[in-house]
């Protein structure tokens, strides 16, 4: 991957982000996007549906800054450690092609081991896997606890 590789859908970036997530030992997550549909009516233009995204912007999942709430009465975890490495991409004027506009394969703050890489995939997994099944249906994640 590097800055200016031109992408004719979405889909292919995605495959292509997978692969170097695997080589790199590294995960990215969406941190924000602009999408065809509503770029379409700023820009009073047609662009390719193929692509999904106007612009969109990848970050590690350490990337970003850690924003407390509470009084830190309670030990609290986070995977957020200021790491800088991003992937921005954007249509090209044409609206034919995805194209990378930035790219910072350097990441600070965290080791890159396949094991954490491993835990980061499942916890991601098991969050979107609770979060749709709160959604559909009307199962909770309580449980009764009777004396015998």
């Amino acid at each position: 991957m590097e800055c200016g590789q031109l992408f004719t859908s979405f889909d292919e970036f995605k495959n292509i982000l997978k692969e170097y997530e695997k080589d790199k030992r590294q995960k990215f997550v969406i941190k924000g996007s602009r999408s065809i549909k509503i770029a379409e009516k700023i820009l009073n233009r047609k662009l390719k549906e193929d692509l999904k995204y106007y612009e969109i912007q990848y970050i590690c999942v350490h990337g970003g800054a850690v924003r407390r709430r509470g009084k830190g009465i309670r030990k609290t975890r986070t995977y957020k450690m200021n790491c800088p490495a991003l992937i921005k991409l954007r249509a090209t004027k044409t609206g034919d092609f995805l194209q990378i506009k930035q790219l910072v394969e350097k990441h600070e703050n965290h080791e890159m081991s396949e094991v954490s890489v491993i835990c980061i995939f499942f916890c991601i997994l098991l969050y979107r896997t609770i979060a749709s099944c709160k959604k559909n249906s009307d199962f909770t994640f309580s449980r009764r606890f009777e004396s015998p």
